[in-house]
């Protein structure tokens, strides 16, 4: 038999693997556990085909795993072909457990071949992301699997701080439901649970910039560095913010509602209502300046020089620049 798991959702979808497998090893006490195959080298594919033509000398069920083959078209190929020519569909000492991380309806278009060998699963579900403006219900769902509800105050800072990838989000929820005293999770929980993200420090860093306020961007910025943050990597989290503000600015200066933005461009809505008053006031030219101090302080980290000292350099400079101390061509 065939067990298809589809979708962007892959914490889910490992979950429901998981699952299978509980549940295999539950009917099948004295059966060896599950056989995991790479059909990117000879040597998966060699075990692969062996394990669909064992057969159990215990009865039950030989279970295998084949890891996702839709980065290639080879590696497609070679399940389709793997698949077809062992008959698993059919089988009923062995089952195949699949996961490609897409719809069922893009792998069809894709890979319509194999999608057809997919469609004759004796069980299949699709496990897909929702979009970024709704992730909050996928928190909500998450917590009432384990038990707990959660304030819109505190699904927005779990949000803020762990963003929209699953596997973070559920170990921070999982992190909730084993200290919090009772199943009513608060904003008040997560402040105190949760650190925050270096993605959340680096926005801090940015408003104190923005803001002009030059001491505590300063001293934000240390803290980041000296706290074993890699300097490369505050960087880029630093041109990335710089960039949506841009980009948010120059949507909204279009007459787009924040709403509207985080749907075109993909930008989470909290991150576009903290930006949108902001980054009215902020010109391509001065994110440009921004950006172009950015480069030389990538060129000087990857050049040995010390990184909280070009860092501080940057920093107090985009402050002292900023046009709330009346001074043009800066980041806003």
């Amino acid at each position: 038999m065939i067990i298809a798991f589809f979708g962007t959702d892959t914490y889910r979808t490992a979950r429901a693997v998981q699952d299978v497998i509980a549940a295999h090893a539950q009917k099948n006490p004295h059966h060896g556990g599950i056989i995991s195959c790479d059909l990117t080298s000879d040597e998966g594919v060699r075990v692969a085909r062996d394990a669909l033509q064992a057969v159990s000398l215990f009865g039950g069920v030989q279970l295998v795993r084949f890891a996702p083959a839709t980065g290639k078209k080879e590696y497609v190929r070679v399940a389709t072909e793997l698949l077809v020519h062992s008959r698993v569909a059919e089988a009923k000492d062995v089952a195949v457990i699949i996961t490609e991380p897409m719809s069922e309806e893009a792998l069809t278009k894709e890979h319509p071949e194999y999608a057809a060998v997919l469609k004759q699963a004796k069980l299949s579900k699709s496990f897909m992301l929702p979009p970024v403006a709704r992730m909050g219900e996928w928190v909500r769902q998450e917590c009432r699997v384990r038990g707990l509800s959660i304030h819109a105050e505190g699904v927005r800072a779990l949000l803020e701080r762990r963003g929209t990838d699953p596997w973070a989000l559920a170990h921070e929820i999982d992190k909730l439901q084993n200290y919090v005293n009772n199943t009513d999770v608060t904003r008040a929980d997560v402040d105190a649970l949760i650190s925050p993200s270096l993605s959340e420090n680096a926005f801090a860093l940015l408003d104190d910039i923005a803001d002009g306020r030059s001491s505590g961007a300063l001293s934000r910025c240390v803290r980041l560095v000296t706290s074993g943050e890699d300097p490369l990597r505050l960087l880029g989290l630093l041109a990335h913010h710089v960039r949506t503000v841009v980009v948010v600015g120059d949507l909204a200066r279009r007459g787009s509602p924040p709403e509207r933005i985080a749907r075109d461009a993909g930008i989470h809505p909290f991150v576009v209502r903290k930006t949108y008053a902001r980054a009215m006031s902020v010109t391509r030219e001065q994110g440009a300046s921004v950006m172009a101090l950015l480069a030389k302080v990538d060129r000087a980290l990857k050049e040995g020089r010390s990184g909280i000292d070009e860092l501080a350099r940057i920093v107090l400079h985009a402050a002292t620049l900023s046009p709330h101390r009346k001074r043009a061509g800066s980041f806003a």
